[in-house]
Parts: structure tokens; C-alpha cells; sequence
């Protein structure tokens, strides 16, 4: 682009002189011509990123207008015929209550057809929720039926296909609710129907009260134990001191090095899987809802642990509020209000524990399914105890009544480290490293020759065009002899352009190249206590944000600098 306009002006001159007779080119003509030609340069050279800009733009501006189009979550609409509605605070309830009436439940909008990316990567939408994979092959599409339009050669449109159907229930205040089922069942989505999670078909779910959820796959901030357990609530250390012990965290205080102060990692990474529940759990607990949705909290926890946890906190300490318990853990059904059985797409089952003990359904089977699986070295709660260390890395009964050794507490210096920025200038070693990355210090001044060469040539244009001029009447030399020369030039310019630019794109190529590698192999040869302490985000932002600077931005900053030295 920078030798275009010189190619131009040659291109311009010889045809002005061979298309006109009697022609005349003088320095006020000639020097007019150049300066009109040479505003061309910066026009020519924004030209290739306002197309850049302009692609990324439109690209932007469809994700974003997919975004906006997305239906949307509301605590009070009905769905577009009108049959299906969800409403946060019915008034019509009262507090703490639940209610769902003939409702059909989808993980996506049944009305819309899928498209064939989504249908083929099998609802990736939802892949990264933690409720849908126990769902995931019951949310398969629907087809049209037969091979009607696949004879025509016509597409087949697709639909979501409803995972719980002629779903009626109602949950008292106060009440301890258990929703069990076999692993697939749609335990998970129902309680995320419950919280508008999910798309309603038909039917009403109401709800009256605040709630509480605490997740399957425990959700943990990055932030001190005690922020995680308040979240923004007033601090009450006599509640606060009550929830820990309920959930079974006073040990687990002790072995941290800094108590509730500890700093808790990216998605809880220095927390076991057991403490990261009982966090969540004890989270649920400090938020007084009216409704606490409990989704298969126990099944992390060793079986010790589950039972102190489910009598001292489910049972006791949440006693008065309405609880929504997902579990898999059938002993403890007896100590529920009422249970409710999923199975087949619907609910099977549902009544109190004595009622449905002792009939023969989907219950009375799963409790004969786990008596027929304890063995002789299982604990009472079904599960063999070589399981039982999950949470705490030992059974609570192997602890022996010796004095624990005292641990000395270090200085809480926090988890995480602070992001490195350097102020100031920036160093030669910045610099070298980079010019040892794109091939060290003979590419790099070959590079820097290409520029010299090419200012060289663009001086002797106008050196050139000086001699021209002062020749105005042509006695020493003819027209013809200055245009070929200064055809010549130009060429010759926009040659050595091309290669200047070819070379510092291979050198910039070439650096980020190595740089991305040294990157790479750093981070993967890592230890485990790098990822502990740094942020996914700020890793990722090394690998995006950074090394675009350094393939794009750099270059031209390079170009620039050397094209003004």
C-alpha cells in the first residue's frame, strides 16, 4: 500500500504523455500531480482494517442479536398459548408453599424447531449445566413422522421432546419433601423446574417465599470460607458458629491454615468435594429462605458425615422451612414429610414414607434394591466403606482419641497471587526477548536493512523528480528518458515494499509463534500449586488478549517505528 501511489503517478504520467498531444509536464504539474497521489497513501493503508473491523463488527453484532432473541425468564408470563405460567410470589399460596399443577416440563422451547448444528451436538446449549446430564437422553428431539418428506428430499423438523410430563404436586410449609428416583429418572429437572430453570409446556407452577438452592455440583466462590457461607448476608457469629457445626465443618476448620479466613480457590480447588457441599449446604442454611432446594447434597459426603449432617442441619436446624431434598440416600426417607418417586417421564409415586413403604412401587423397590446391595462389609447406611472417606480423606471413627498435634498458624498471605504489572518504561530485556523470539538479531537487522533500502529508494525518487523538474524545457534529456527513470524508481520502490513488509510479517509471525509455544509449555509444565493460585482468567487472558497484542498490534507498532527510524 505504501508504494501504490508512486506506481500510480508513473501509471498517470505515461498515459497523460502518450493520450494527449503537445502534453506538458512542469514542475507545477508534476509536483501537484504527486502531492494529490500521495494523500492516497493513509486512505490505502485504514483501508484493510476498517475491513477488519467492519467483519469482526458483524460478528458481534449476530451474537449479540442471537442473545436479544432469546426468550425471555419471567416470574409471572404465561407461555405464547396461554396454558403454561410460572409465578415466583403467588399470592394465592402461602409462604414457604409449593404447587405445580398438570405440567409438562422441556429443556428447550417445544414451539421452535432445532436446528441441525444444535441437534447434532446434542443440545450443547445445555451441556454445561450440571442438571441437564442426568436428563440428557431424555431431552432428545422428536421427529415428523415417517419418511413423507424424506422421499420429497425435504428437510425433517425437529423438536424438543418433553422430559416430565403431568407433573402435579404440592408442598406444604414447613414440610420436608424427598424427591428420589433411579439415576436419569429427572429428579434434577424438576427441581429446576421449580426454580424456572426449565420451559414450561403447559400447566402452572406457583411458589410462594424466597429460596435457597444449593446445586449437585457445588458452586464456590473465590473468596474467604466465611464469605462463602454469609454471601453478602449480615454476619452473625452466633448463627454463623451454629451453621458450621450443624454441617459438620468445625473439624475442617481446624485443619485449614487460616480457619473460615482461608482463602477458598477458583471453583473451590483446595476444597475437597465433600467440604465443598457441606459449604454450599451451610450457604443454603445461612440464608433463612423460605425455600431451601437441596439437590443430591449427601451423595459427597461419606456416610458418617451424610447422617450427622441430614439429623443436625436438614432436620433440626432447617426445621421450619420448606425443603426440596434430591437424594439417592433412601435411609433417610423415613425423617421426610412426604416423598415423591420420578420415573418414566412423570411422577409415580407419591404419598409419606409409611404409605409407600409398604406398597408395592417404585419406592418399595429401590429400598429392595439397597438392601440387595450391602454386603458384610458395608456400614448401615448401604455403602461400603472403602467409599467412606470421600469428604474428609479418613472416617471420622478412625480418628483415635490421641491428642492432635498443635499446628502452628501461618500468615494469611491469601491464596490467590496478585496479577504482575510492570510500571514505567519498557525494558531492553522486553525488547531482546522479542527479537530473539522472531529469529534473533541478524533477521531482525535484515529486516531493518529492507527499511533503509526503501527510504533509500524513496529519497532518490524525489531526488529524481528535483532533476525532472529543473529540466522543465527538456534540453538536456527527453521526456521520455525521465518518465522510464522514474518508472524505474518506483517500481523498484514498490518491490522492496513488498519484500519489507513480507519480511517483518514472517519476523512477527515467527516471534509470536515462539513466544505462544514458550507459553505453552510453561503452563503445562506447571505444578498443580500454579493453577491453585492464578486464575483461570487471567491464564486465559495470557493466551487471547496478549498474544493478539503480539501478532497484531505489535507488528504494526514495529512498522511504524521502524518506518519513522
Amino acid at each position: 500500500m505504501g508504494a501504490l501511489p508512486g506506481i500510480v503517478a508513473v501509471v498517470s504520467f505515461v498515459f497523460y504523455a502518450v493520450a494527449y498531444d503537445g502534453a506538458v509536464i512542469n514542475a507545477s504539474t508534476l509536483f501537484t500531480a504527486l502531492v494529490s497521489f500521495d494523500q492516497l497513501r493513509f486512505p490505502l493503508l485504514f483501508y484493510p482494517m476498517a475491513l477488519a473491523q467492519l467483519a469482526q463488527a458483524k460478528v458481534s453484532a449476530q451474537r449479540v442479536e442471537a442473545f436479544l432473541r432469546l426468550g425471555e425468564v419471567s416470574t409471572s408470563a404465561s407461555a405464547s398459548d396461554g396454558k403454561a405460567s410460572y409465578t415466583l410470589n403467588d399470592d394465592a399460596l402461602k409462604k414457604g408453599e409449593i404447587n405445580a399443577t398438570d405440567v409438562t416440563i422441556y429443556w428447550g422451547d417445544p414451539t421452535v424447531p432445532i436446528k441441525n448444528s444444535d441437534a447434532d451436538d446434542g443440545l450443547s446449549s445445555l451441556d454445561g449445566s450440571s442438571h441437564s446430564r442426568s436428563s440428557k437422553k431424555s431431552s432428545k428431539v422428536d421427529t415428523n413422522s415417517a419418511g413423507e418428506d424424506d422421499a420429497e428430499g425435504t428437510e425433517v423438523l425437529r423438536y424438543h421432546k418433553a422430559v416430565l410430563s403431568e407433573i402435579n404436586l404440592n408442598v406444604v410449609p414447613g414440610e420436608l419433601c424427598a424427591i428420589v428416583g433411579r439415576v436419569g429418572s429427572g429428579k434434577s429437572t424438576l427441581v429446576s423446574a421449580i426454580l424456572n430453570e426449565t420451559v414450561i409446556g403447559s400447566g402452572h407452577i406457583g411458589l410462594n417465599g424466597s429460596v435457597a438452592y444449593a446445586a449437585q455440583s457445588a458452586w464456590i466462590l473465590n473468596a474467604t470460607l466465611r464469605d462463602n457461607i454469609t454471601f453478602g448476608q449480615p454476619f452473625d457469629q452466633e448463627k454463623y458458629d451454629k451453621i458450621v457445626e450443624t454441617c459438620q465443618l468445625t473439624h475442617d476448620l481446624d485443619l485449614l491454615d487460616h480457619g473460615d479466613m482461608t482463602e477458598i480457590g477458583e471453583n473451590g480447588i483446595n476444597l475437597s468435594g465433600g467440604q465443598r457441599q457441606r459449604v454450599s449446604i451451610a450457604r443454603a442454611a445461612y440464608s433463612e429462605a423460605d425455600i431451601i432446594v437441596l439437590d443430591d447434597p449427601l451423595s459427597a459426603l461419606d456416610p458418617e458425615v451424610g447422617k450427622k449432617l441430614f439429623d443436625e442441619c436438614i432436620v433440626k436446624f432447617m426445621r421450619g422451612k420448606t425443603r426440596i431434598l434430591v437424594t439417592n440416600q433412601l435411609q433417610c426417607l423415613r425423617f421426610c414429610d412426604s416423598v415423591i418417586a420420578v420415573g418414566h417421564g412423570r411422577i409415580v409415586e407419591q404419598g409419606s414414607y409409611d404409605e409407600l413403604s409398604n406398597s408395592d412401587g417404585e419406592v418399595q423397590r429401590l429400598l429392595d434394591d439397597l438392601k440387595a446391595s450391602r454386603g458384610p462389609a458395608s456400614d448401615p447406611s448401604g455403602r461400603p466403606r472403602s467409599e467412606s472417606d470421600a469428604s474428609t480423606g479418613k472416617h471420622r471413627d478412625s480418628i483415635s482419641d490421641e491428642p492432635e498435634p498443635i499446628v502452628e498458624k501461618k500468615e494469611n498471605t491469601g491464596l490467590v497471587t496478585e496479577e504482575e504489572r510492570n510500571v514505567g518504561a519498557v525494558t531492553w530485556y522486553v525488547y531482546k526477548k522479542y527479537i530473539l523470539s522472531g529469529g534473533g538479531y541478524v533477521k531482525f537487522l535484515f529486516v531493518y536493512l529492507m527499511f533503509v533500502l526503501c527510504t533509500a529508494i524513496g529519497l532518490l525518487n524525489n531526488a529524481w523528480i528535483s532533476v525532472w523538474t529543473s529540466d522543465a524545457e527538456y534540453e538536456r534529456n527527453s521526456r521520455a528518458f525521465y518518465l522510464s527513470i522514474y518508472a524505474v524508481s518506483s517500481v523498484a520502490l514498490g518491490f522492496f515494499t513488498f519484500f519489507r513488509s513480507y519480511f517483518l510479517a514472517k519476523f512477527g509471525v515467527r516471534a509470536s509463534g515462539n513466544l505462544h509455544q514458550n507459553l505453552l509449555n510453561s503452563v503445562l509444565s506447571a505444578p498443580m500449586s500454579f493453577f491453585d493460585t492464578t486464575p483461570t482468567g487471567r491464564i486465559l487472558s495470557r493466551f487471547s488478549k496478549d498474544l493478539y497484542s503480539i501478532d497484531l498490534e505489535l507488528s504494526d507498532y514495529l512498522d511504524f517505528f521502524l518506518f519513522c527510524g
